[in-house]
């Protein structure tokens, strides 16, 4: 398939690296000229001492998919990397964020060597980025090189392992082409694992255009079990899915191992087959960085956001847009769909999936409701009047409404706008002292548009005598309107918090298109945190999301999505016109607006005040810590006003920084400034000695005593 990213990627010039590629066609016969050995598609591994994964081709990342192989190295840093094949460094990259440092290495058959988190480069490579760093006084660089400037053999040490950027100490190792699209590189010579363990099946869920919890309440199964056959060669689900009428599609769990790797990999190539019908294939063999955000239309996001990363859901975006579901060419009163799951060494497993028509079936009753479950649904969403408890559920397309009365009595509870009594919904009673109903759907929009005020009705069934009113609201609201290219918008009760969605005919939610939201409003110590309900769904592209005051806007706020002392921060720019703020994102969630007066704190620094020194070079280190928003990347370290490289580590909160001139003899000054994402900075200056002798100092002040 062409979806993906690499979980790095995103802090990646990727046009310019495209530029490149041409630039890289018209001098690539200069490559030649270097080497007399001809192309050799035979790649050496780039880490000699072993292939244990930790991460392959094809790994779930939040919204797009990891590009290459993530190699252990131990928990060591410093490794040395060698050159796959004969080539050149085309670029160089350094960054405190996604690769960190990162090493792009052109070879002879065109395909380009990625190699991230690295410690550092060769001698001459690691002069040649520190010229341009303190050039131009940043750490971040970009750099573009020539063919003839640093040129290798294969085999030939080029960098080393390390921990720059995210993670823990691995090296990330990718195959590009020419174009920049990323290869599957276990498919290359030399770059194979041993892998014998063919892909395992685990488990299956139904997945559509409706809430998980409302349908298992209601009694829908949708989680199921495979169970290895061997004599039939295969998984078989442990159970026979029903279809009866509604549409669906079917999400596997599959896994797969690789060499002596004790993680789970992703699933090389999946097949689900119908008969002679081929409905859904995916295969990773390339990946494409332009369609990222199609993770989420091959993966399951509701289960990836949890942990459960290896869900595939077997269904094209096609079949999703025309809602073909798996029920609609099933015939018979069973029949069975075939999985098919491969690795790259060929490695291959087969499941069977059971199916059948309930109306093949008259004697087949659908399961009841499980009453547990309503009564949870009714506490997460509900609220009480009299002696009714009510709840709306958001439920994809639709917006349902759950009722529950004490009395024992079986009663008829009627739902209309409360303006009108024109338009109506009689709710089902499904026991239990439950009742149900959809109140707004695709095609009656407009008993929607009360502001969220309904008058509910409730009656002895079959008696129109003794009818108890009551008012009833939701935050609920329709994001959308018939018109798809018009923006769809959601506003917090106290209309100072906005929400707004792309148009629903550019945004494309891949399984469960939600059209209905709410903003729940919850008070904190520091803030007023706004829960958008429902949180779990995908998103193609960013919404806005804006916060408004009623005065001027103060220093220091800004927009954060998560609970906690330390929630993630999304974004202030500022409004003026609108007395506003606004941040993009690709998730919602809890977000709040917080201020933040507070500048970062500096501790630990070395070398201390008046401490003494004894290189020409020292070595200046401190811890940085951030209360709220976070660091930017604007690291600040001078001695005696020269700026010095800053290597900061966001993870570990360290700044470290080596001078590149010579001291003289005596008192030098060092200064750090540190600014945070909402502008506050902090300045620590010291003193520190250089070339004094402590021994002959304390014997002036011994005698001078």
């Amino acid at each position: 398939m062409s979806y993906s990213d690499s979980s790095c990627c995103r802090n990646v010039d990727a046009l310019t690296l495209v530029r490149h590629s041409l630039l890289y066609a018209l001098s690539a016969w200069l490559v030649l000229i270097f080497f007399a050995t001809p192309v050799c598609a035979d790649y050496l591994w780039p880490l000699p001492y072993g292939k244990e994964l930790s991460s392959a081709f094809g790994d779930w990342r939040t919204r797009h998919y990891h590009a290459g192989l993530d190699i252990r190295t131990g928990g060591a840093v410093g490794r040395p990397v060698i050159a796959p094949a004969d080539g050149y460094i085309m670029r160089l990259s350094t960054s405190y964020y996604g690769y960190g440092k990162a090493l792009y290495f052109a070879m002879t058959d065109s395909n380009v060597a990625v190699f991230g988190h690295l410690d550092h480069f060769r001698s001459e490579v690691e002069d040649y980025v520190a010229k341009r760093q303190i050039a131009s006084q940043s750490y971040n660089q970009n750099l573009i090189l020539a063919a003839a400037q640093f040129h290798y053999r294969r085999g030939d040490t080029i960098c080393f392992s390390g921990q720059t950027g995210v993670g823990a100490p691995h090296l990330h190792f990718e195959i590009r082409s020419a174009s920049n699209v990323p290869l599957n590189p276990l498919g290359f010579e030399g770059l194979k694992v041993g892998d014998t363990q063919p892909p395992e099946f685990r488990r299956l869920r139904l997945i559509g255009k409706w809430n998980d919890d409302l349908e298992r309440a209601l009694g829908r199964k949708l989680d199921y079990l495979f169970l290895r056959k061997p004599t039939l060669s295969a998984f078989v689900l442990n159970d026979t899915i029903e279809c009866d009428g509604d549409n669906f599609w079917l999400s596997v769990e599959a896994v797969d191992r690789a060499g002596t790797s004790a993680w789970s990999k992703p699933i090389y190539s999946l097949e689900l087959r119908q008969g002679d019908r081929l409905p859904y294939r995916l295969t990773y063999d390339t990946l494409s960085f332009d369609n990222t955000y199609l993770i989420d239309m091959e993966r399951n996001y509701q289960m990836a956001v949890h942990g459960a990363s290896d869900f595939y859901n077997l269904v094209s975006r096609q079949q999703v847009q025309s809602d073909e579901g798996v029920c609609r060419d099933a015939e018979g009163a069973v029949s069975s769909l075939t999985l098919i799951a491969r690795d790259v060494a060929g490695n291959e497993s087969r499941a069977i999936v059971p199916i059948r028509h309930l109306s093949q079936n008259s004697s087949a009753k659908k399961t009841k409701p499980e009453y547990a479950r309503l009564a949870a649904l009714l506490q997460r969403y509900g609220a009480q009047q009299e002696d009714v408890t009510y709840a709306f559920i958001p439920n994809g397309e639709k917006l349902c409404l759950l009722v529950r009365q004490l009395e024992a009595a079986p009663v008829e509870f009627r739902l209309a706008d409360s303006r009108s009594t024109s338009q109506s919904v009689v709710l089902k009673n499904i026991g239990g002292g439950f009742a149900f109903g959809v109140v707004d759907s695709e095609g009656s929009r407009d008993f929607l548009d009360a502001e969220g005020s309904f008058s509910l009705s409730k009656s002895s069934e079959g008696s129109k005598e003794a009818t108890q009113s009551y008012t009833i609201t939701t935050g609920f609201r329709r994001a959308w309107s018939g018109d798809l290219q018009a923006d769809g918008k959601v506003v917090s009760a106290d209309g100072r918090l906005q929400i707004l969605f792309p148009p629903v005919g550019q945004v494309y939610f891949p399984l469960d298109r939600q059209y209905y939201f709410d903003i729940e409003m919850t008070k904190s110590v520091r803030s007023t945190e706004y829960a958008v309900v429902p949180d779990e769904f995908p998103l193609a592209k960013q919404l806005t999301i804006s916060y408004g005051f009623d005065k001027v806007i103060p220093r220091g706020v800004g927009l954060y999505l998560g609970k906690g002392e330390k929630p993630s921060f999304l974004g202030a720019e500022r409004d003026s016109a609108g007395n506003s703020i606004t941040a993009k994102s690709y998730s919602v969630g809890v977000v709040s607006m917080r201020i933040d007066t507070i500048a970062p704190v500096i501790r630990e620094i070395s070398p201390s005040a008046n401490a003494s020194v004894s290189t020409a070079r020292p070595k200046i280190r401190c811890k940085i810590d951030d209360n709220l928003s976070g660091i930017r990347d604007s690291v600040e370290v001078r001695i005696d006003g020269r700026w010095c490289i800053p290597v900061y580590d966001p993870e570990g909160a360290t700044l470290i920084s080596t001078s590149h001139f010579d001291l003289a003899p005596g008192k030098h000054r060092l200064d750090i400034k540190v600014t945070d994402r909402v502008g506050n900075q902090r300045h620590v200056s010291s003193e520190f000695n250089f070339g004094t002798n402590k021994a002959a100092t304390n014997s002036k002040k011994k005698r001078g005593k």
